[in-house]
C-alpha cells in the first residue's frame, strides 16, 4: 500500500528533487517529503507533522541515478531491497 500512494503522489508531482536523501514532492503550493525518520519511513507535508507510511525500517534512503529515482529498503532481519520509482 505504502508503494502504491507513493507511486501515485509522483505521478502528480510538478517537480521531484532528492535532498540529503529524502525525497521532496513539489505539487502546486504544497511540498511533501518523504523521509526515514526513527525506524519508519515518514511523509511531511509542508514541513508541519507527518504521517507514518511503513514502519519496522532498519534503513531507508533515496537516491538519483540516470535521471531515475530509486528507494533501497531494509527491513529488520531481510535484505536490502531496491525500488525503481520513477
Amino acid at each position: 500500500m505504502f508503494l502504491r500512494d507513493l507511486y501515485e503522489e509522483l505521478e502528480h508531482a510538478d517537480y521531484i528533487e532528492i535532498k540529503q536523501q529524502q525525497l521532496w514532492i513539489y505539487k502546486g503550493k504544497d511540498v511533501i517529503q518523504y523521509l526515514y525518520h526513527n525506524n519508519r519511513i515518514v511523509r511531511k507535508l509542508n514541513g508541519t507533522g507527518y504521517v507514518i507510511m511503513l514502519e519496522g525500517v532498519n534503513y531507508a534512503t533515496f537516491r538519483e541515478e540516470k535521471s531515475s529515482v530509486y528507494l533501497s529498503i531494509e527491513r529488520y532481519r531481510k535484505r536490502l531491497v531496491t525500488f525503481k520509482i520513477i
